[in-house]
């Protein structure tokens, strides 16, 4: 059986809970460890699970299919006719800026869908990935998020999931300090120039105990 997460409210709201953080965050070390299975559709899984968790939307809806059991079966698709959230895993609706939701393991450039941003959104929206470790990050996904942050207004910030977990030990503000946080990536992307003093600067932002 198959089972809607979007119409799940229940469900969603308990993803705040310190009991869901906590089962969330075991997800990921398993993920990192390779000891489960489905492991793309576990960690978008665990994406969706903490962007429910910091709170502050409007509207959170996740495409991934899931079962009963609230457990994964297969990723989002790569399309969904007819809506204009087409492709995209997560899409997430605040109250000044709205924000696509990419996930991937594999930290190489074309996994930032440009595409997936609205040429004329009727209000902010801007993208960000999530990884399993920013430090990892290919070069060309820096440099070419770089270009297009210049050409176009639309970009993805780039960020990992230990970055979230951190802001929900304090779930109350975690969503202040997520606001916090895409002010300050846009700065740097946006007055940089050089992608590779961007890089330092973003991963700085995330892992500040990894200064470089």
């Amino acid at each position: 059986m198959f089972v809607d997460m979007i119409e799940n409210k229940e469900w969603i709201e308990k993803q705040q809970t310190e009991d869901e953080v906590d089962d969330n965050s075991q997800l990921l070390q398993k993920v990192k460890a390779n000891a489960i299975e489905n492991l793309d559709e576990n960690f978008e899984l665990i994406a969706d699970r903490l962007f429910m968790a910091i709170g502050g939307f409007k509207k959170i809806e996740a495409y991934i299919t899931i079962d009963s059991d609230m457990k994964p079966i297969s990723v989002a698709p790569g399309n969904h006719p007819g809506s204009k959230n087409e492709g995209r895993d997560c899409f997430v609706s605040y109250d000044e800026f709205d924000l696509v939701i990419e996930t991937t393991r594999r930290p190489l450039a074309h996994t930032a869908h440009w595409d997936h941003l609205e040429e004329n959104p009727g209000k902010k929206q801007q993208g960000i990935i999530v990884f399993l470790d920013i430090t990892k990050v290919d070069d060309n996904l820096w440099s070419k998020n770089k270009r297009k942050c210049d050409r176009i207004k639309p970009f993805f910030h780039l960020c990992d999931a230990d970055f979230l977990f951190k802001l929900l030990k304090d779930q109350p503000t975690a969503f202040s300090k997520f606001k916090e946080f895409l002010f300050a990536s846009e700065k740097i992307w946006r007055e940089e120039k050089d992608y590779e003093e961007i890089e330092k600067k973003i991963i700085n932002l995330v892992r500040p105990e990894n200064e470089l």
